[in-house]
């Protein structure tokens, strides 16, 4: 009786004890303690808390522990918790594990252990591999155990018929660990209040009962996972299903394969369970039986073969149509690189082979490949046989001889077609998803290699996958402070199309382009595109000729002789593009008319230039041109490096890299530009520039040809640097300026290129100089000045002088050279202006753009096509189709075609503006047709517009014409014009009217008016220039009703014609302008209205003056 008295007050001070926290003090002299190496990483990803919510009947509680995670992932102990206690830890063998229902979690509560810990993996709600597993040691045999990972349980509480649903925060898994342990400390530490009472423990927080535990010689207690039915298989199918998608649809075998042998790192605790059915596997793989082996390479880069897979359609974003691989035999390592044509195999090969050799100090010594002409050029065998490499080809028509080469590219198109599927994402990223399978095969399990990978015999080392995330997943990627304002989000939304040796490939969806990122959060259970409207793919290897009723011809082909006979056969919407969901959300047409410098601008956008400033330092011509443009900043003495002030707007900087043609060679430009958008301006600021205009340049090239004058071109270097600022701006440093970038700024002195003040800065400098040294600025176009019989257009920094006296050509050179620093370009009688090739041969001019066409026919993949003889089909008529979108660079086209009509060729005129109008509500069948444009200037890429010497007086005269009521959507009419000055087309025009007519005649009264208004222009242009009164200008017309309404105040017929269409009346009589009546037959303006047969085409063509001209 006596000892179960001591028992009972022994038990009752122990319960005393614990509930007053003092139990650690007591326990600490066990010796037995639970060793935490806290310092150790877990993991590069931050754990975060989970919310807690009510069940029925009492609040939600959160079970937290002592420890937290920091930003880096790291396990770190609370200040406030105090030294490590040593406490007792129940541990035994894994066969002794006690092993309960699934949905069941029993704890210990163990008062002496310092953490929670659990011996199931799939108890856990979210969880963290442990990057170092922490040692746990038992004190009285010194063995340990490991904990390999760290993570939150969510469970329910059954108290009273209630259920309180709790998270238990930080808890270790312990595989061997015999019990599950619930530490009282880290209860203490979460404020939750324990009881030892009859036999019976019991935990209250905030004076509210959440647990009731029972004790069975040790105390326990009970509670359910949240979801009640068997929680293992979901979190390992689920865990399962993610890493299949990340590997992008890897096998079942293969999985299995990678985990049980360990081939890689950061899936070692994946418990494999079955992948569920996938359709994107079913969608995107199928079967074939295998090809043939041949004999094995021993050692790395003996054997490697290659094949080329395409065309592929959609082209990429940046124009790949193909992709080439090569497969190292020893190893099956995979490396693919995009290509747009063929011929680009040899530079990748030699790319490849140049890289291996540097990487192992190793050469190929055989190349396996077919017998495609792309292996089989004289400088591919030539480059072959200098470095000692075989080349093996197989026998024609036996594809199973290069077997690993087919098999390979199967196994990629399968991976990336299932992954573009699995995501819905645009075909035009079969070249990231093609990236991607490389990247996963080569970190995948082979057949032929024995528990290891590609990538491992490759690099030396077990690949680690732990980065590894779902392709077409959406991605949030951190925006760097800099390139933000105070209130601006943090990150920008993106989609992950891909893995670089540090971060991440990411589609921004903002920028629209690929940009990379190592700061980056995913959401790999939600996909943007599976959200977005279904875009059509259209198959780029169908030629109009299934669809387009149209004249084409090879381009070695005679042109003259008998008529290719068109079909008459109806075309149909091809059947794969009716089920297409489709988005009713068409834009407002945009007006038919652009602006010459935008037109410019997208005129030069096919050049390959850099896109980032570490891009470009790669090549040696880009790195001497940034250092050059640097030496210029510096001697200009552009900015001054000051300190940091607090509060101080301050803009960011970019460099923009550029080709230029000069005298018939790409010279590399590099230029530093500020970023002007961030600029904060008044709205009382003038910023606006004046830009010559194309007409002016043409009239001085006409007005050369007649008076014998010779055309002198010149640059300015660096021309913004010239204009001062009149109010100082702050700069961060940038890229290739050494600096602190945080604690210093660059002072702007000076107008850098980019920022809103800057073009007109510069004009006034120049402006200003020109008017000291005797020129008179034009008042019809600003950016004409006259010097006696010297004649100067700028534009921006390209000026050019026309005049036939040398000798005051050479002063006004030698004048601006000393005041600017100047290029010349005028030693030779072809100079390059504007992207327009001027060449001046005796009494003739020829005005082209030849390189520019080039450029356009390569970039949208039509060097090779078929040609046509008209850039239209005649009598063609299309319907807006807004509900369709292609993937397609519509605009893109438009905007190229855009500058090669404006510069110099008025027979596309009407072609450009027809399309044009389609721009935001364009089908198959539009792109089809505007690719016909491509063909006509692929058939007259030789063409240019001619200017000859009349030997008479300033002659104006002009031709106007409509098509009344063509458009069949809105019946507007089409009114075109053009100008010549002695007999040289100076400007042309194609425009929709802006109201509807109502007779054949009204279009024709609106069209002259159009007319008369560019001819009173160009009639004060050159009395401007040459102080010579021009009396009168005959405009010619097919139509007599509309000359004869223009001629007589009549209104029975014309009053409610809007009164801006009268002004004409007031020069006709004055005699200013003389309408004249002229047979459609001879109307040369007729073909700026309509699409025209060939014939007609060809004659009103010469008449413009394009003709053949070869440079």
């Amino acid at each position: 009786m006596l000892f179960y008295l001591i028992v009972v007050a022994a038990i009752y001070v122990v319960q005393r004890i614990i509930t007053s926290g003092t139990v650690r003090n007591l326990l600490g002299k066990l010796k037995r303690t639970v060793e935490m190496d806290i310092e150790e990483d877990i993991n590069e990803h931050e754990v975060i808390g989970i919310t807690i919510g009510e069940v029925k009947a009492t609040e939600g509680v959160v079970m937290e522990a002592d420890g937290n995670y920091n930003r880096r992932g790291n396990y770190v102990k609370n200040e406030s918790s105090g030294q490590d206690e040593e406490g007792i830890c129940f541990m035994t063998n894994s066969k002794d594990i006690e092993h309960r229902d699934s949905n069941k979690l029993v704890f210990c509560i163990d008062s002496g252990c310092t953490d929670h810990l659990v011996n199931d993996k799939s108890f856990f709600s979210d969880f963290l591999v442990l990057k170092h597993p922490i040692k746990i040691a038992v004190a009285k045999n010194n063995n340990f155990m490991e904990a390999i990972g760290v993570g939150n349980i969510k469970v329910i509480s059954k108290v009273n018929r209630n259920e309180v649903e709790c998270t238990i925060k930080n808890v270790f898994y312990v595989p061997n660990l015999r019990k599950n342990l619930l530490s009282v400390k880290k209860l203490e530490m979460a404020n939750i209040k324990l009881i030892f009472e009859k036999g019976q423990v019991s935990l209250y927080s905030n004076k509210k009962l959440i647990g009731i535990g029972y004790r069975n010689n040790l105390y326990e207690i009970e509670f359910e996972v949240e979801k009640k039915d068997c929680l293992n298989i979901e979190l390992e199918n689920e865990d399962v299903n993610l890493w299949h998608k990340r590997y992008g649809h890897i096998c079942q075998a293969n999985l299995d394969k990678l985990v049980k042998n360990g081939m890689v790192l950061g899936i070692d605790n994946l418990k494999v369970g079955k992948i569920e059915f996938c359709e994107p596997c079913i969608k995107g793989k199928m079967s074939r039986l295998p090809f043939g082996t041949r004999s094995k390479a021993k050692r790395l880069l003996e054997i490697v073969h290659s094949d080329v897979a395409g065309p592929i359609t959609p082209l990429t974003h940046d124009g790949g149509k193909y992709f080439v691989s090569f497969i190292d035999d020893f190893s099956n390592f995979v490396t693919v690189y995009i290509i747009k044509n063929k011929g680009d195999v040899f530079s990748c090969f030699k790319e490849y082979a140049i890289m291996m050799q540097s990487k192992f100090d190793a050469r190929i010594s055989v190349l396996r490949s077919d017998n495609g002409r792309e292996y089989i050029s004289d400088e591919f065998k030539t480059f072959c046989r200098e470095n000692g490499i075989y080349m093996d080809y197989t026998t024609p028509y036996t594809p199973e001889q290069n077997g690993k080469a087919e098999r390979f590219n199967r196994s990629l198109v399968d991976k990336a077609r299932a992954m573009i599927e699995d995501g819905n994402v645009p075909k035009t990223f079969w070249n990231e998803a093609v990236r991607v399978a490389a990247y996963l095969l080569n970190r995948s399990p082979s057949s032929q290699l024995s528990n290891t990978t590609p990538a491992e015999l490759w690099y030396g080392k077990k690949p680690d996958v732990k980065n590894l995330r779902v392709f077409g997943s959406t991605a949030y990627s951190h925006i760097p402070k800099e390139l933000r304002s105070k209130f601006d989000a943090k990150s920008e939304k993106c989609i992950m199309v891909g893995y670089t040796t540090t971060g991440y490939r990411l589609w921004s969806l903002e920028k629209q382009k690929i940009i990379v990122s190592r700061d980056v959060v995913f959401n790999e259970k939600n996909f943007h595109y599976k959200d977005t409207q279904t875009q059509v793919s259209l198959d780029r290897n169908e030629e109009s000729a299934d669809s387009i009723n149209e004249e084409v011809v090879e381009e070695n082909q005679v042109t003259e002789g008998k008529e290719i006979r068109k079909s008459t056969r109806v075309k149909k919407i091809p059947k794969r593009l009716e089920d297409y969901e489709i988005n009713d959300n068409a834009e407002k047409l945009p007006d038919e008319t652009i602006d010459i410098m935008m037109a410019y601008s997208i005129g030069f956008l096919s050049s390959n230039s850099p896109s980032t400033f570490e891009e470009a330092i790669q090549d040696k011509d880009w790195e001497k041109a940034i250092e050059q443009e640097l030496m210029m900043l510096k001697r200009n003495e552009t900015w001054e490096v000051v300190p940091f002030i607090e509060n101080q707007d301050i803009i960011d900087s970019k460099w923009v890299f550029s080709e230029k043609e000069v005298q018939g060679r790409n010279v590399k430009k590099a230029r530093l530009v500020a970023r002007g958008f961030q600029q904060k301006t008044s709205a009382e600021e003038e910023i606006y520039t004046p830009v010559a205009r194309m007409i002016t340049l043409r009239v001085l090239l006409s007005l050369a040809v007649e008076n014998n004058c010779k055309i002198h071109q010149m640059d300015v270097k660096s021309a913004f640097l010239h204009g001062e600022l009149r109010e100082p701006v702050y700069m961060y440093l940038p890229d290739g300026l050494e600096g602190n970038r945080s604690t210093h700024v660059c002072k702007l002195k000076k107008a850098l290129y980019g920022l809103r003040s800057s073009p007109k800065c510069w004009y006034e400098r120049l402006s200003n100089y020109l008017n000291n040294i005797g020129f008179r600025r034009s008042d019809v176009d600003p950016c004409l000045f006259v010097h006696n019989n010297t004649y100067l257009l700028i534009w921006v920094d390209d000026l050019i002088l026309i005049s036939n006296d040398l000798e005051s050509v050479e002063h006004v050179k030698s004048q601006l050279s000393t005041e600017f620093d100047m290029k010349d370009f005028s030693n030779s009688n072809k100079i390059t202006f504007l992207g327009l090739e001027i060449e001046k041969n005796n009494n003739c001019l020829y005005i082209s753009q030849q390189n520019l066409i080039a450029r356009v026919l390569k970039k949208f993949y039509m060097l090779e096509c078929k040609s046509s003889y008209t850039p239209m089909q005649a009598k063609l008529n299309l319907e807006l189709q807004p509900n369709i979108q292609l993937e397609v660079p519509y605009k893109e086209l438009i905007g190229s075609l855009m500058y090669i009509m404006l510069g110099s060729r008025p027979d596309i005129c009407f072609s450009v503006m027809y399309f044009s109008q389609f721009q935001n509500c364009f089908g198959i069948t539009h792109w089809k047709h505007l690719r016909n444009i491509l063909r006509y200037l692929n058939y007259t890429k030789n063409y240019a517009l001619k200017y000859t010497k009349t030997n008479v007086d300033l002659n104006v005269e002009a031709y106007a014409d409509s098509d009344f009521a063509s458009n069949p959507n809105d019946r507007k009419s089409v009114t075109g014009f053009l100008l010549k000055l002695n007999n040289n087309t100076v400007a042309w025009k194609s425009k929709k009217q802006a109201i509807v007519a109502l007779s054949s005649s009204e279009s024709e009264y609106v069209a002259l008016a159009s007319c008369v208004a560019e001819c009173l222009f160009l009639k004060q242009l050159l009395e401007s220039m040459t102080n010579t009164k021009i009396d009168c200008i005959n405009v010619y017309e097919d139509n007599q009703s509309s000359i004869k309404m223009a001629s007589t105040l009549e209104t029975k017929r014309s009053k409610h014609i809007d009164v801006k269409y009268h002004f004409l009346r007031n020069f006709v009589s004055n005699g200013t302008i003389k309408l004249v009546y002229l047979p459609t037959t001879e109307q040369c303006a007729d073909l700026l209205t309509k699409a025209l047969p060939r014939v007609k085409h060809e004659y009103f063509r010469g008449q413009l003056g394009v003709v053949s001209f070869k440079m």
